[in-house]
């Protein structure tokens, strides 16, 4: 190092020759982000309180606890039922995979001197259809097609009746 002239910048890290390095500009970057967030978290807490306040907005907020406190069950143990159920009465449930659409429904279900039938399987607790599903179904209903969305095993039973009645 030179007797004279500047002396040279060192940074918190100890890196010589910058007064800011890489680490030390995310440490800001970060500070600034983490503020942001307390920011909007606090932003949208006053937000909930004041919808929760109102009629409408704890409706709606009872709403999505019912839902949710409907049952925890998963998807797949209400398919596994729906396909055991089939097999059961001699009957066939297929998976249904539309490589060029999304929205398929998950199963075709034939039963023995039935027709088949469109199933799509749901979770009880904040399972939903999505835009597209809706589309497709709305579009199989339309050519004639039988489509039923079922939610939890008492939503299975009833449909195999149903279908057993009318098929």
């Amino acid at each position: 190092m030179p007797k004279t002239g500047k002396t040279p910048q060192v940074c918190e890290h100890g890196v010589l020759g910058v007064a800011k390095c890489a680490a030390c500009k995310r440490a800001v970057v970060n500070r600034h982000a983490e503020k942001h967030r307390l920011k909007v978290n606090a932003a949208a807490r006053e937000h909930q309180k004041k919808v929760r306040s109102m009629p409408e907005g704890r409706e709606r907020l009872n709403r999505y606890m019912r839902i949710w406190n409907a049952g925890g069950v998963r998807e797949e143990v209400i398919e596994r039922y729906l396909v055991d159920s089939i097999k059961s009465r001699g009957g066939m449930c297929m998976k249904f995979i539309s490589p060029g659409r999304h929205g398929a429904p998950d199963r075709i279900v034939c039963l023995p001197g039935k027709s088949a039938v469109f199933v799509e399987v749901k979770r009880p607790r904040c399972g939903k259809l999505g835009k597209h599903q809706e589309r497709y179904h709305n579009d199989l209903r339309a050519v004639g097609q039988l489509v039923f969305v079922l939610w939890t095993k008492q939503d299975v039973d009833a449909f195999l009746l149903e279908v057993e009645l009318t098929c």
